[in-house]
């Protein structure tokens, strides 16, 4: 295994490359764009159709994440396989840390899931007020901007009546002048 092509397809069929992107990785790293990959590109899984949670998981984990970050060290690392005669201890290691920096993350972004989830319950908010929540939850704060960009179907008058919902909530606090207000999580963000 010592090209990118190689890798993605051991990668795939030890299915620990998974989500959004799998099926355009595989069609990058030759594949024929087969019925696992229909599956993957309709959110069915090849037993039918997928829970909320892996659906969750696969929005949220992409070991690819990782090595599209720092395209140099992945092709380093496999590189390194042939330097070495072939000797996988530092793809392995450059492997392993992708896999834990990738579940390090998958546990921030769940907890943040969660915790927007269970504040937007208990405060009995819309789902687009859950939305407006996660975002703050996520950046620390929003605009109305922000707001008019995760649902720009609906009036900036709809979106401001929902932001002002969850400040009376005690969620979001407001500040700066009204054409440049900012709403800040009342709430620690992490």
């Amino acid at each position: 295994m010592d090209s990118p092509r190689d890798v993605s397809h051991a990668l795939r069929a030890a299915q620990v490359v998974e989500g959004p992107a799998a099926p355009a990785q595989a069609q990058a790293a030759g594949g024929s764009g087969s019925d696992l990959d229909q599956a993957y590109a309709s959110d069915t899984g090849p037993t039918g159709p997928q829970s909320d949670h892996e659906q969750l998981f696969k929005r949220l984990f992409t070991i690819s994440e990782f090595y599209d970050r720092d395209r140099t060290a992945y092709y380093q690392a496999l590189q390194s396989v042939r330097e070495r005669g072939m000797g996988l201890t530092g793809w392995l290691e450059y492997f392993a840390e992708g896999l834990s920096t990738q579940m390090r993350e998958v546990q921030e972004r769940g907890e943040r899931s969660i915790r927007r989830d269970v504040l937007a319950r208990k405060h009995r908010l819309s789902d687009r007020q859950a939305a407006a929540l996660g975002y703050a939850i996520e950046h620390g704060g929003l605009t109305i901007q922000n707001f008019v960009a995760l649902f720009p179907k609906v009036t900036r008058r709809t979106l401001q009546r929902e932001i002002k919902d969850i400040i009376d909530a005690g969620l979001l606090v407001p500040e700066g002048a009204t054409n440049r207000r900012h709403y800040r999580l009342t709430l620690p963000t992490s």
